[in-house]
């Protein structure tokens, strides 16, 4: 399977991020991970990606491609253009989002997972979207 990766599960994991209720998000994207590796399924990482987290965890590409080489995930950098998607968008969702689905499209991705899968919530007739542990029920990930 194919996995298109928003950097919200990224930056979590390695933020050690609480969401609210003292939900532990990096705990769940640690175990996503673990469960995207045993299941052999592909990580799918766009420019956009990475230019979120080394906004928000001051990382370089390479320091972030390591820590994918080091918990052993399969991936794929993503950074095709497609001029018939420049003018791409969706109404109700915010631009950034609309690149990312995009980008999951034009990459084949079977979905998209994203701790904020409600902010995707009109694109779901274009491409599944799944909060970590929703994935990895819906998928069956061992």
């Amino acid at each position: 399977m194919r996995v298109y990766l928003d950097s919200n599960v990224f930056i979590s994991m390695i933020n050690q991020e609480m969401g609210f209720f003292f939900r532990p998000l990096f705990r769940e994207a640690e175990d996503f991970f673990s469960k995207v590796k045993k299941g052999k399924h592909t990580l799918i990482l766009s420019d956009l990606f990475f230019k979120e987290v080394i906004k928000h965890c001051f990382n370089s590409r390479e320091d972030i491609l390591n820590e994918f080489r080091k918990k052993e995930l399969l991936f794929e950098c993503f950074s095709k253009h497609d001029k018939l998607f420049d003018d791409f968008f969706i109404e109700g969702i915010h631009l950034t989002d609309c690149i990312h689905i995009r980008n999951a499209l034009a990459s084949n991705c079977d979905c998209i997972v994203s701790f904020n899968a409600k902010h995707f919530s009109k694109a779901c007739n274009k491409i599944n979207v799944f909060d970590p542990i929703e994935a990895a029920q819906e998928f069956r990930f061992p």
